[in-house]
């Protein structure tokens, strides 16, 4: 049955085709006084922020996996999941809540406007050509919500003229399967992108409860999703680029109980989104200008009986949230060592939410401005914000960093500081007998530090990178309880990462890559009117973090490791309940393969070699040990 829905849902994208027609050091190449090549603002003057980008290998090992999922075994952040795939899943970044990191698509931030989160369990790995992070994001460039960074997704265009087709399949444990197509095609006027997948798990994965005192199957928990990403771009005379996507997603959750109770239950939720952007950019002789448009239309129905038979629902909530982002970007090379760039932006938002008593919305206006100076050694970002909302006037945001290569090709040192601030989300001031219309913003700033050392020259590929990091958060927003939204004084979010990783191609036969990384985050509430919570650890923020991967590629064939240690971290605001530390490997075995105009890979994967028994929320069992089986196949010309 699902193979049978899979190829009815390929055909749908046919149909739809022909009606609509590693960390780095440099992320951008530009050649004065012809300029060849622009990169969005956000990416164009970050240099002295912490980038951090997933290398293909890895993106390869887990393209079936959803965001969380890779981000929690990859990258030294701290994924929140409430439980298997397909649960949601968000993000706490450098101490910060789940709403301080904004997700980007192709530039545009994707965040829900009614929570201020990203559901990182909706996001397919395979639907990008790129996914990375910049920690501590400027406020300037990105807006509201980067205390902890930002998650930039993103969709390129290869124009090399190939044809590339690319069918997979997995099948794993608790009756896991995902179908994905992928094709990239077109000349060098001209590139389409389309992906598509289907997915069905049925989660009932073994676990313990201590309150029964005996193990049991994890029951209504199942998993139906699909989804298409298209991406089309042209090129036009005179330097004209067009770029344009689509994002129809589709998926159907059933929630489980939390452990101790015995109950069946009947939470549901369904969440559908569409999504859809344009970007015109010219390019000039020492100048450029581009304009995006995007649209969002977003849907999640949550649902509740008392019993499974019953025609009434104990609960029914509706959230319709409509978007539109647009922008103007203008961006001037007075030589290769001057660069400004200075643009705007409105946004429209509206939420129709069953709990609300009305329809709210708001609009947003933002004015920004940088500077690039690129010297033979050194080079400094200045940017600045002015933003205006419908409710609040949020200060001028300004920020500024350098980085400098004090021994070339060998040691780099960076440097910033960045305003921050994050308006209150529709939730926060519309939620029924809770929401405070009155909540002030939150505001702060944020400070870092950081080093790469490359100690070898003959021997490349082993670097050492450090970071500091400092951030004040004042007027907190946190939920809690009955009590609703609360502004607390202020929280203050400092700590150290630093990793150690190895990237070497002995010969044409033999690549290693491997890295290990460690984070300690101390995120405490300050000057608080509670003096219950004064000092304390802000709860679901491990203090220390370990994550290690090696991979190993020998001719056509592959062995890849992984490990992750969280440490204990508290699950109250006062700290007086915390969740043990766990520590959880995942090993993956696969050759790929290629005859004269096809290829592709298999693979073998085990999760969680060691059957950790753990939560990452309380009350919500994770997996156990899981297999999976992997097959794609590769046509091109």
């Amino acid at each position: 049955m699902l193979i049978r829905k899979f190829y009815l849902f390929v055909l749908f994208i046919f149909c739809s085709f022909y009606s609509t027609g590693q960390s780095i050091d440099t992320l951008l190449v530009y050649t004065i006084p012809e300029v060849t090549f622009t990169g969005s603002r956000t990416s164009f003057f970050s240099e002295d922020n912490q980038l951090i980008e997933i290398d293909t290998l890895s993106l390869l090992m887990n393209y079936s996996s959803n965001l969380g999922e890779l981000l929690s075994v990859l990258s030294p952040v701290f994924i929140k999941s409430y439980g298997s795939t397909g649960s949601l899943s968000t993000i706490s970044l450098r101490g910060s809540g789940s709403n301080h990191t904004q997700v980007n698509w192709n530039g545009f931030p994707i965040n829900s406007i009614t929570l201020g989160t990203m559901d990182l369990s909706n996001i397919s790995v395979d639907m990008t050509d790129n996914i990375n992070i910049t920690k501590g994001a400027a406020g300037s460039l990105h807006g509201s919500g980067t205390f902890g960074g930002s998650i930039n997704l993103i969709n390129t265009p290869d124009w090399n003229n190939k044809t590339n087709i690319r069918f997979s399949s997995e099948f794993g444990s608790f009756n896991n399967q995902r179908y994905g197509l992928k094709m990239k095609f077109g000349n060098n006027k001209f590139r389409y992108n389309i992906y598509g997948f289907l997915q069905h798990a049925e989660n009932d994965f073994t676990y313990y409860d201590s309150r029964p005192d005996t193990i049991l199957h994890r029951e209504h928990n199942k998993l139906e999703n699909k989804g298409t990403v298209q991406n089309i771009y042209l090129r036009l005379p005179g330097k004209n680029t067009i770029a344009a996507g689509i994002w129809y997603q589709d998926k159907d959750k059933e929630i489980p109980n939390i452990l101790g109770v015995t109950t069946e239950s009947n939470q549901f939720q369904n969440d559908r989104t569409f999504k859809s952007y344009i970007k015109w950019t010219n390019v000039f002789e020492k100048s450029s200008l581009k304009i995006n448009i995007a649209y969002f239309d977003d849907y999640q129905l949550y649902t509740d009986k008392t019993n499974a038979d019953d025609n009434d629902y104990f609960i029914y909530s509706e959230i319709k949230t409509k978007c539109s982002y647009n922008e103007i970007n203008y961006r001037y090379y007075f030589s290769d060592n001057i660069i400004i760039d200075c643009g705007g932006n409105y946004a429209f938002k509206e939420a129709d939410v069953s709990a609300y008593e009305n329809i709210v919305n708001e609009q947003d206006v933002a004015f920004i401005g940088a500077a690039k100076f690129n010297f033979s050694n050194l080079i400094s970002n200045i940017s600045f914000r002015k933003e205006y909302n419908t409710d609040i006037n949020p200060k001028l945001l300004f920020s500024a960093g350098l980085r400098y290569e004090v021994q070339k090709n060998k040691l780099f040192i960076r440097a910033n500081y960045s305003d921050k601030f994050r308006r209150p989300t529709f939730n926060d001031k519309y939620w029924p007998n809770a929401g405070n219309p009155d909540l002030l913003p939150e505001e702060g700033w944020s400070s870092e530090f950081g080093l790469k050392y490359l100690p070898f020259n003959k021997l490349k590929g082993l670097s050492f990178q450090t970071t500091v990091y400092y951030s004040e958060i004042n007027n907190l927003i946190q939920w809690m309880g009955m009590f609703g939204p609360q502004n607390f004084n202020k929280v203050l979010s400092r700590g150290i990462e630093s990793s150690l990783s190895f990237d070497h191609k002995f010969n044409t036969d033999f690549l290693i890559k491997t890295s290990i990384n460690y984070s300690y985050t101390k995120s405490t509430n300050k000057d608080t009117d509670n003096e219950n919570l004064e000092n304390k650890q802000l709860f679901y923020v491990p203090f220390n973090e370990i994550k290690g991967t090696l991979n190993i590629l020998y001719r056509r064939f592959y062995i890849g490791y992984n490990i992750s240690y969280s440490g204990k971290y508290y699950t109250t605001a006062n700290n007086s309940s915390e969740l043990s530390g766990y520590t959880i490997s995942n090993l993956y075995l696969g050759s790929n393969f290629r005859f004269k105009k096809s290829g592709g890979n298999i693979q073998f994967k085990i999760l969680n070699i060691f059957n950790t028994e753990y939560q990452v929320m309380t009350e919500l069992p994770m997996p156990g040990r899981a297999y999976y089986l992997s097959l794609g196949i590769d046509v091109f010309n």
